[in-house]
């Protein structure tokens, strides 16, 4: 935050990296493959240490590029967790949630609280308008990942998905769906979530 800033912030958007493994067209963060652009573990405590001098603790939500294309992602959260601060969100295309069994559970071990799924369509021309590629196979195994290995103990954002089910008029339920609708819906019955 700028000297002159009158409030404090709440919740603060970590760049962790500039890679992506996706190379969008649209991609706004003007991600690529270059490991050189990298932040180090030191160089992130570090701004952990300034957000807290200035305000915190936060919500911090881990973003970039593409957050999981980093080996140490898990050391990031729990040196978070260290240094103070107890909400840890994870901007995520999903990728490496589809491609790794298990990846959700190691995150959720070292203290991830909630994931944020990029999640644009039900269709995978829009993937490919968007992404470059077809995806919706992979984003929905991600989604099916994520939900069953954290379900009830992580809070899960995913983007548009029952309203383009509808807008669609997708009327039978995808694999995802149903595991979605038992899983989530039970964990958090009551919670206003």
């Amino acid at each position: 935050l700028c000297e002159k800033h009158e409030r404090k912030g709440c919740c603060v958007l970590l760049e962790v990296t500039k890679r992506c493994h996706l190379g969008c067209p649209v991609c706004f963060a003007s991600a690529g493959d270059d490991t050189n652009g990298d932040p180090s573990l030191e160089q992130i405590g570090k701004q952990m240490d300034y957000l807290m001098s200035h305000g915190g603790p936060f919500n911090l939500q881990l973003s970039g590029g593409e957050p999981t294309v980093r080996e140490d992602l898990e050391a990031i959260i729990c040196m978070g967790k260290e240094k103070g601060f107890s909400f840890f969100q994870l901007n995520t295309n999903g990728i490496r949630l589809a491609q790794e069994e298990g990846y959700a559970e190691k995150l959720k071990a070292a203290g991830l609280s909630c994931v944020f799924l990029q999640f644009d369509s039900l269709k995978d021309e829009v993937y490919e308008i968007l992404r470059g590629r077809r995806l919706l196979k992979e984003k929905l195994k991600s989604s099916e990942n994520t939900i069953i290995e954290l379900s009830n103990k992580l809070k899960i954002s995913l983007d548009d998905i029952e309203a383009n089910r509808k807008k669609l008029k997708i009327n039978n339920k995808s694999t995802f769906e149903k595991i979605f609708d038992k899983k989530f819906n039970s964990a958090f019955k009551g919670t206003g979530v």
